[in-house]
């Protein structure tokens, strides 16, 4: 629905509804749901659907962060072909982690891309892994209350216990998460950093739990960690050219 407004500046119910061959009742309850996440904006006169402020902040994101995307991508895709698994690039937005590209497994039991997906970063490998790069103090500033929210029974629920698990992710290179952001999902991501050592995004490995018990997680990071040195490289050669 949302690839409509790439070729047009407006559609109605009744255009949506061609364009993507389903019920006029189906397309209209589409462009409500995508309306009320700001995705789109209706018209009140004519009714008319055009793209809404999240569209437009939500390439914003990509137009800031499509040097490290550049710089990445090869790598999501070379990192697909050796594990199998989905491979997503994520940056850090406050409390939140956002996907910002991704390369999907050609399994059919996998983790979906989740390109321009906002998540709580406390409750994802990707979070976890730019979050360890701060400082604890910094990592208190973002996260001024001693109570986190739970996505799901697994999730870690207080400033306390992040700051713990922070410390260990730092001392073994990698972040993982286990069912915490959604339930019977699994995860691993390694920090990418600028020439200057600065924290810049994350490559994160993700699939279903049932599999990632068998996968020697030590072997995957450290793949995952030489692709996040070869990137910083990319980028500090975009920077000097």
């Amino acid at each position: 629905m949302l690839l409509a407004f790439k070729e047009r500046p407006a559609v109605g119910v009744s255009e949506a509804a061609r364009e993507l061959g389903v019920a006029r009742s189906t397309a209209h309850r589409l462009l409500a749901q995508l309306a009320h996440f700001g995705f789109v904006a209706q018209d009140a006169r004519t009714k008319i659907y055009t793209a809404g402020p999240a569209l437009f902040e939500l390439g914003a994101v990509v137009v800031v962060h499509d040097d490290v995307q550049a710089a990445a991508h090869r790598y999501l895709t070379s990192l697909v072909a050796t594990f199998g698994e989905t491979v997503h690039l994520c940056v850090l937005q406050g409390q939140d982690v956002r996907f910002i590209d991704g390369v999907e497994s050609a399994k059919a039991l996998r983790s979906g891309n989740r390109a321009g997906t906002l998540l709580p970063a406390h409750a994802t490998s990707s979070g976890k892994v730019l979050l360890a790069a701060l400082r604890d103090e910094a990592v208190r500033e973002r996260y001024p209350d001693e109570a986190l929210p739970a996505v799901t029974r697994r999730t870690i629920r207080t400033r306390t216990a992040l700051l713990a698990e922070l410390h260990a992710v730092r001392s073994r290179g990698y972040a993982t998460n286990n069912g915490e952001s959604e339930p019977g999902l699994s995860a691993i991501s390694c920090l990418i950093r600028t020439s200057s050592g600065a924290p810049r995004a994350a490559l994160t490995m993700a699939g279903p739990e049932t599999r990632f018990r068998h996968l020697d997680l030590d072997r995957m990071a450290a793949a995952m960690q030489a692709a996040a040195q070869a990137t910083s490289a990319a980028l500090h050669e975009q920077a000097a050219g």
